[in-house]
């Protein structure tokens, strides 16, 4: 399941109420059908997945529900999808909005800049162990020398023999 960040109050907030009835309402009745409305549901979750392929490469997804920057993103791009499903042009407005939410996003999924208002979710700097011959350590020779290491320890039940420590036999 894609996860998304807006509603349908947040695309009509863009393109406001009325337009987005006149976008989504194919037989011209001023009703929404239940495949009407699914119309904005799939909009929304089309340019979801749009900005989740960028965005998920440096953020856990399920942390940004909360994010403004990635509401209105996603508003965005369903607004356009919407607008563009029977073949209209974007609006000079909205079309500037999409490019700048691409270009981010983009950035964003190759780590040159960060989501807005959000702590990243990863350390991506490269962590780099050294080792050092202990031949007096029987049990484990070979040893990481933490003076040199950086990174964090293992999490679990593996196990880092420390050089400088006690000689276990």
């Amino acid at each position: 399941m894609t996860t998304t960040y807006c509603t349908r109050q947040a695309i009509a907030s863009i393109i406001s109420t009325p337009a987005l009835l006149s976008l989504i309402d194919d037989d011209a009745d001023g009703v929404e059908s239940a495949a009407e409305q699914q119309f904005v549901a799939d909009a929304i979750t089309r340019a979801a997945v749009k900005l989740n392929s960028n965005i998920g490469r440096q953020y856990v997804l399920s942390e940004l529900s909360t994010n403004a920057w990635m509401k209105w993103a996603n508003a965005t791009l369903a607004a356009a999808l919407l607008m563009k499903r029977r073949g209209n042009p974007l609006p000079e407005s909205i079309a500037q909005d999409v490019k700048e939410i691409e270009e981010l996003a983009n950035e964003i999924g190759w780590g040159r800049r960060s989501l807005p208002e959000q702590a990243p979710s990863f350390d991506h700097s490269a962590a780099v162990t050294n080792f050092r011959p202990e031949i007096g350590h029987s049990y484990a020779p070979i040893r990481v020398d933490r003076q040199e290491s950086t990174g964090a320890d293992p999490v679990g039940d593996r196990k880092r023999n420390l050089s400088g420590g006690p000689i276990l036999y």
